[in-house]
């Protein structure tokens, strides 16, 4: 059961008011004069639904809309000032991603290349920012769309999995690891696993740990990031260029056996469950996936 509409929380969380469910949108926005969401159906290239949010103080924005659920496609539009020079681009010609989205879809490969001005090339660059104009475009159609996520379930379906290992608080040895420095160059661990999230399972990983005294690995990074424009036909190492804050890398075309089968939320995985070594992320309850961009 959905939990009552309380104080605003950043993001879209399942919830319901006056006996009715629905989603409950928060932006936090103190510059905006106007925040819309905007509800899309899956694949369309523009919105068939626009909801205003009303200022709910602090400079958030939130509404509650009645009637949406788990898998909603959505994004934000915002109005405001056009002061390029004081870091306000405000332009609601263009879409949004909602920074506390918990899971994305679609293309994020030239996210980067989106601008909230006209500019010919943004590869090259030339104009001041003064010089900066809106873009009038309507970007919709180029750009992945945040998706309302049953946070619970997920992290019930998680939990079953994977149950947490019972470590006592004093007993606590964390190892922050990069997924792919960790196992792309292990002699023991199947070149195709290499650099993935099943790589952290193997057996030579997890003794290798083990033999450490680590009880706890925590994995940085491992959110949905874009590469910087400059690199181009490169990933960028460490991944710190987020489109939204919680949001985990996408879920491999084909889950294992025994992921969920609401894969868009799939995290890294843990360690077998006999093992007491644990696997986290700042985002929530790691899941079982097979595979990860290397």
């Amino acid at each position: 059961m959905t939990p009552p509409c309380g104080s605003p929380a950043l993001g879209a969380h399942l919830c319901h008011q006056q006996g009715e469910g629905g989603v409950h949108f928060s932006v936090w926005a103190p510059d905006a004069h106007g925040v819309d969401v905007c509800l899309f159906e899956p694949d369309a290239p523009a919105e068939h639904r626009r909801v205003a949010l009303q200022p709910t103080g602090d400079g958030v924005w939130s509404a509650f809309v009645p009637g949406v659920g788990a898998g909603q496609q959505y994004g934000l539009r915002a109005s405001g000032p056009w002061q390029p020079e004081a870091g306000h681009r405000f332009n609601p010609a263009h879409l949004l991603l909602d920074p506390w989205a918990l899971a994305l879809v679609g293309n994020t490969e030239r996210l980067a290349l989106q601008t909230g001005h006209m500019c010919a090339d943004p590869l090259h660059p030339t104009q001041a920012w003064s010089d900066h104009q809106p873009d009038p475009t309507d970007n919709a159609a180029l750009m992945p769309r945040c998706v309302v996520v049953d946070a619970q379930a997920e992290l019930a379906a998680g939990l079953a999995i994977a149950p947490r290992p019972a470590v006592a608080s004093d007993r606590v040895v964390i190892y922050e690891a990069h997924v792919k420095a960790l196992t792309r160059l292990h002699p023991e661990v199947p070149e195709h696993q290499r650099g993935t999230y099943a790589a952290l399972a193997h057996p030579a990983v997890v003794q290798h740990l083990q033999r450490l005294g680590i009880t706890t690995v925590c994995l940085l990074p491992v959110h949905q990031h874009i590469s910087e424009r400059h690199l181009t036909g490169a990933t960028t190492h460490s991944m710190r260029s987020r489109p939204s804050r919680p949001t985990p890398r996408p879920a491999p075309k084909t889950p294992p056996p025994c992921a969920p089968s609401s894969a868009t939320w799939s995290t890294p995985c843990t360690a077998p469950a006999s093992s007491w070594c644990s696997t986290w992320s700042s985002t929530t309850r790691p899941r079982a996936t097979s595979t990860a961009p290397r």
